[in-house]
C-alpha cells in the first residue's frame, strides 16, 4: 500500500521544487504515522522535501497566521499556481490547481491547516542555524475543489 501511495503522491506533482539536497522525506511518519487509514479519511497527500534551503518553521507557521486572517486563497491565473505569500520572512507559499478549473478559491482558514501540517510534520532541525525548517506540499483529493498548498523558501527580494 505504502509504495502505491508514494507513487500517486510523487505522480500527482505539480511543482518540482529544487533547493539542496532532501533531508527529510517524510512520506509514511507524515501527518502522524501517515497511513491508508488517515488517507482513506482525510484524502490527503502529504510530500515533505524539507531541505537545507526550506524555510524555517516557525516563518512558515507565521505565513499560516497571515493566511488565516483572509477569507479565500485564490488559484485565479491561467497557470497552475498562484503566490499567496512570497515572503513571509524566510517562508512562501502557493496555491496550485488545474489551469483549466480557474478561480479555485478555499477558505484560507482550510489553507492555514495545510500549511500548519507541513510545518509540523515535515519539520527538521537544522544543525547550523540551530532552528527547525519545514518544506513540502500537501494536496487535497476527492474534495471539490482540488488543490495542492506548496510551502518553499521566499524569494531574495520579494
Amino acid at each position: 500500500m505504502f509504495g502505491f501511495v508514494k507513487i500517486v503522491a510523487i505522480g500527482l506533482a505539480i511543482v518540482g521544487l529544487a533547493a539542496g539536497t532532501p533531508i527529510a522525506e517524510n512520506i509514511e511518519n507524515s501527518v502522524g504515522n501517515f497511513n491508508s487509514t488517515i488517507l482513506e479519511k482525510r484524502m490527503e497527500y502529504l510530500k515533505c522535501e524539507t531541505t537545507d534551503g526550506s524555510p524555517f518553521t516557525d516563518d512558515v507557521e507565521e505565513a499560516a497566521a497571515t493566511i488565516d486572517r483572509r477569507p479565500f486563497c485564490c488559484q485565479d491565473s491561467a497557470s497552475n499556481c498562484n503566490d499567496l505569500i512570497t515572503k513571509e520572512r524566510s517562508a512562501a507559499v502557493s496555491i496550485c490547481a488545474s489551469a483549466q478549473l480557474p478561480n479555485t478559491c478555499p477558505p484560507c482558514d482550510d489553507v492555514a491547516a495545510y500549511i500548519r501540517k507541513i510545518a509540523s510534520a515535515c519539520a527538521w532541525m537544522d544543525p547550523v542555524f540551530s532552528r527547525k525548517r519545514s518544506g513540502g506540499w500537501i494536496q487535497n483529493v476527492g474534495k471539490r475543489p482540488e488543490y495542492r498548498i506548496v510551502v518553499w523558501h521566499s524569494r531574495p527580494g520579494s
